[in-house]
């Protein structure tokens, strides 16, 4: 095992301001046409009914659309039709078991899907037909455990099962104990935690059993590059992180007014193009060259952000409203207002919009939204 402690000495430091970007204020420009709702799934129809989604995702080749909610209720739809393809209510059989699920996403080529509980307890579902595969509880007793799974590994705070062999990995800093701001694992083999209390993050792989330690400020958010070739970390300070053995290569949004931390990181999902956000500002940046793309200005604090395969921002205010903008003309291309949005997911071929939550205008009625925006 290789550990290795990085500092900032001696590193070639790119730095955003040199850019120019187009600048643009989202309240003061002209209101365009609403975005088109091409499909509303409800919710509601089917028992149990579906509580707060908090977990919500398309399959790699975007025909499934998963939604799950705190309590062990699970749905797969069809992205085309919105037909319910799979629906699934876990039961309890202990009152120590299952209580929350804390993380779900799709798995194997799209064949499964994966349950995190808070408590240590991991589980791989089939689809067709919708059963039980695979089920193992980590040590720990208690308490909301950060979970990450791919082909190979599940990653459950500090302890990583390979699939193939049943072990568990052995040796320090595979990541932080417990919880983690944030937590991912490529389809590789890299693996990336950040700890509150540290002020640090960890970075395996998994493959080569080599890790990398170092402290990076107050960490509120990472995100890998399509390529996995950077990694950008936000918090009290945004940096880019050249890979695989890590080296600073840039920092981003470094003139935040008041020395604010950068709250959200979001990766483009097919190339080296990033945004951060802080309260109600936005930026766009891009790599290889490393340049400053676009600034964004909402009209309220941002909840929702992300980026779609054909380079539009779309993003969800405090209030509610959602907006897409296309990232090299810097234009408004639409609108919708929601009376609630819980979760937010982007299309990975096309680029659509799906939203859960209630639509202003039947403010009664829990949906799924799939959204389309016109090319500009």
């Amino acid at each position: 095992m290789v550990i290795r402690w990085l500092g900032l000495t001696g590193l070639a430091i790119g730095l955003a301001g040199c850019n120019p970007a187009l600048r643009v204020d989202a309240g003061q420009r002209a209101v365009p046409p609403p975005v088109s709702v091409a499909l509303a799934i409800p919710l509601d129809n089917e028992p149990p009914r579906m509580l707060v989604v908090e977990h919500l995702a398309f399959s790699r080749n975007g025909e499934l659309i998963l939604a799950a909610d705190s309590r062990a209720n699970v749905r797969l739809y069809s992205h085309d039709s919105g037909a319910l393809l799979t629906s699934l209510h876990v039961e309890r059989k202990h009152w120590f078991e299952r209580r929350r699920l804390t993380t779900a996403g799709l798995l194997d080529d799209d064949t499964a899907f994966y349950l995190s509980w808070d408590g240590g307890l991991f589980e791989i579902w089939g689809i067709a037909p919708t059963e039980l595969r695979f089920s193992h509880r980590f040590a720990g007793i208690g308490g909301e455990k950060t979970t990450a799974a791919n082909a190979d590994y599940i990653a459950q705070g500090e302890h990583v099962l390979d699939r193939g062999t049943g072990e568990l990995l052995e040796g320090r800093f595979l990541a932080h104990y417990g919880f983690s701001v944030d937590y991912q694992l490529t389809d590789g083999s890299l693996l990336f935690s950040a700890s509150p209390l540290s002020r640090s993050v960890v970075l395996s792989d998994l493959g080569q059993r080599t890790q990398h330690l170092w402290h990076s400020g107050r960490v509120q958010a990472a995100a890998f590059t399509a390529s996995q070739r950077y990694l950008v970390v936000g918090g009290s300070r945004c940096q880019v992180w050249r890979l695989p053995d890590p080296e600073l290569a840039h920092r981003c949004a470094s003139r935040w007014p008041f020395g604010a931390d950068v709250t959200r990181v979001t990766a483009h999902p097919a190339e080296d193009l990033f945004a951060v956000y802080q309260g109600n500002a936005i930026r766009v940046y891009t790599l290889d060259p490393f340049k400053h793309l676009l600034d964004i200005k909402a009209p309220d604090h941002i909840q929702h952000l992300a980026l779609t395969v054909n380079n539009r921002v779309v993003f969800v205010d405090r209030e509610d409203n959602l907006e897409v903008w296309d990232i090299a003309t810097g234009k408004l291309l639409g609108k919708h207002a929601f009376s609630s949005v819980q979760h937010l997911a982007v299309h990975p071929k096309t680029g659509d919009v799906l939203v859960a939550g209630y639509d202003d205008r039947r403010s009664d009625q829990h949906n799924l939204y799939l959204l389309t925006v016109d090319q500009p």
